[in-house]
């Protein structure tokens, strides 16, 4: 079991902190759930992603157009909600990062805009593999090219799948 299943587990049994079958199948089931919540949202258009939005947070969904990007946001939302977010260090490496961003980078060129996007879908990895990633602990096979080229599911436990992670 991941370091974020296990916390997601310890968060729905308080008190709780042992590696337990039954703890284990609990983590299981709110993944599955979590997943079968994401697959049901992945069908769905613009205004029905901001009306499911609005109904979940109780607040308007972000300005997003894209279906695709609003998706991956409710998604990391609701992973972030049940499974956990990521630790004060790695939240501090991605800021400092941030701030290599050059100025302005919404007015890029065509192609440099088309990087950024793909850039941009890496801020929706799991929380587990940005650590991974940072600490240097990903599988030897991942590359940058495969990350920016790969079709990234929304759900965490997928991503782990395709980038060998699971």
């Amino acid at each position: 079991m991941t370091r974020i299943a296990k916390r997601a587990a310890v968060k729905r049994r308080p008190g709780s902190d042992d590696d337990s079958e039954e703890s284990s199948s609990q983590s299981v089931t709110a993944t599955d759930h979590l997943n079968q919540q994401i697959a049901a949202l992945s069908s769905l258009g613009v205004a029905d992603l901001r009306k499911a939005w609005a109904e979940r947070f109780h607040r308007p969904a972000p300005p997003i157009q894209s279906a695709d990007v609003l998706l991956r946001l409710f998604a990391w939302r609701l992973q972030v909600a049940s499974l956990g977010d990521l630790d004060a260090e790695t939240s501090s490496k991605l800021a400092r990062l941030k701030t290599s961003l050059p100025p302005r980078a919404a007015e890029a060129s065509s192609w440099e805009a088309t990087h950024l996007a793909r850039m941009l879908r890496l801020a929706f990895l799991a929380p587990d593999i940005q650590q991974a990633i940072i600490a240097g602990r990903q599988p030897q096979s991942l590359r940058l090219r495969a990350l920016l080229e790969t079709d990234l599911p929304a759900n965490w436990s997928g991503q782990r799948q395709v980038l060998g992670f699971a």
